[in-house]
């Protein structure tokens, strides 16, 4: 049964063999972590990650809307806000804002993520040469 679940996910994902060791390495060190529970506060930037990277085609979607078609909104942006183009190009600055928020705290999950593991392996590694 062993075996035929793990020929099945290699069926399934037949790339999963040709993963870079910088990434089979992280998988690893993420799940050491969970494994500890020390994973912190990273499924809280996880999640933040995550609604952050949905709400940038949302955006996207508004901006091109807004700047290429629907005459009745860009009348109505006009009068509520004077002109169409500052709300496009708020959209647009929120947008470019957005990612570079979501590139941090990509960055901050994977730096805690190795962290973490080094801590994790230091402690294991120092708790087997105490008890020798």
């Amino acid at each position: 049964m062993l075996e035929k679940s793990h020929h099945d996910i290699n069926n399934e994902f037949p790339g999963i063999q040709n993963l870079p060791a910088t990434r089979i390495a992280y998988y690893k060190a993420y799940y050491r972590l969970m494994r500890n529970n020390c994973l912190g506060n990273i499924p809280v930037l996880e999640a933040q990650a995550a609604f952050i990277r949905n709400v940038i085609p949302i955006l996207a979607i508004y901006l091109i809307v807004l700047c290429c078609g629907c005459p009745s909104l860009r009348e109505m942006i006009n009068q509520t806000f004077g002109s169409c183009c500052i709300v496009c190009a708020v959209l647009f600055i929120l947008i470019v804002a957005l990612c570079f928020i979501w590139y941090v705290i990509q960055s901050k999950i994977h730096k805690l993520v190795w962290e973490g593991a080094y801590f994790i392996k230091e402690v294991i590694d120092d708790e087997k040469n105490n008890m020798d």
